[in-house]
């Protein structure tokens, strides 16, 4: 699952006038650009920026995707929860959007969503609708959604769109009846085994999820690295990400050093504050 990010006000008034092919192109790709600075700044201002730039309406497939990816890089927030309970309030948005808001949600799930589900993983939706829809089902822990989600990996025939409805599954069910699943589904090898291994180390205990870690969140699978990720903050792992070398010492304070560790951080809606030696793991106030 790639959660990558994009935008800018790049519409010049003159070349919107022109409306000529090559303008709209030109107009488009300013705004991806803009898009890719946005999501490393994470502030009210660039969410705004970002807000602003998808509300000119464009039909760009691509700057449309950047929209939310810029949004789930800068991290949850009330202006971003705002934008994407429009989107999905009114349902007349192109399938993209109606795809990114779902995804934008999956990065932080909370009840309120839950009415989303019921909507959007419906047959009468696009495929990859559905499939975001069956993902954020999995992340809310939707018992009662496992056969709709069965129902999504049967009808679609994009392998995007099955490995989502396959995370979401994964959530809701474990041991044999999950594998049977997805050995018998027409998914390629490589993505079952990215399946595979996501569902183990959901189902296992604690204990086996902190010797698990420390390979899990070096792969090359972006997901799996937001996997381990995920579980270390939410579980408040402070010495394991301190034997990880993800929290290292600046000065006597805790700190993530690294810039792609810390935009991680970020985008799971979490902050390290604190000394070295009483290092704290919080919630992130939304902006």
């Amino acid at each position: 699952m790639k959660k990558l990010a994009k935008y800018y006000l790049g519409a010049l008034m003159l070349c919107s006038l022109i409306l000529s092919p090559l303008a709209s192109a030109t107009d488009d790709q300013a705004a991806i650009n803009r898009l890719v600075q946005l999501s490393t700044i994470p502030t009210q201002a660039s969410i705004d920026e970002v807000i602003a730039l998808a509300s000119e309406g464009s039909t760009n497939v691509m700057r449309q995707q950047f929209v939310f990816t810029a949004l789930i890089r800068i991290g949850p927030s009330v202006s971003g929860d705002s934008y994407a309970k429009g989107i999905l309030d009114t349902g007349t948005a192109s399938a993209k959007n109606l795809q990114g808001a779902l995804a934008y949600l999956s990065s932080h799930p909370e009840s309120w969503m839950i009415p989303y589900v019921a909507t959007y993983i419906q047959p009468s939706q696009a495929g990859i609708i559905r499939s975001m829809a069956a993902y954020l089902a999995g992340r809310l822990n939707l018992t009662d959604q496992k056969n709709n989600i069965l129902t999504v990996m049967a009808d679609t025939t994009i392998a995007d769109d099955r490995i989502h409805a396959a995370l979401g599954l994964s959530h809701l069910i474990t041991g044999t009846e999950f594998n049977t699943v997805i050995d018998g589904s027409s998914m390629r090898s490589w993505d079952k085994k990215l399946i595979h291994r996501y569902h183990v180390f959901n189902w296992v205990s604690n204990d086996e999820k902190d010797k698990l870690v420390g390979t899990l969140y070096q792969r090359s699978e972006t997901f799996l690295v937001l996997t381990a990720y995920e579980y270390l903050l939410t579980n408040n792992k402070i010495d394991l990400l301190k034997r990880l070398k993800i929290i290292n010492e600046d000065n006597g304070n805790a700190a993530i050093t690294y810039p792609p560790m810390q935009a991680i951080v970020r985008m799971l809606g979490y902050q390290i504050s604190g000394t070295y030696d009483a290092a704290k793991i919080t919630k992130s106030a939304l902006m």
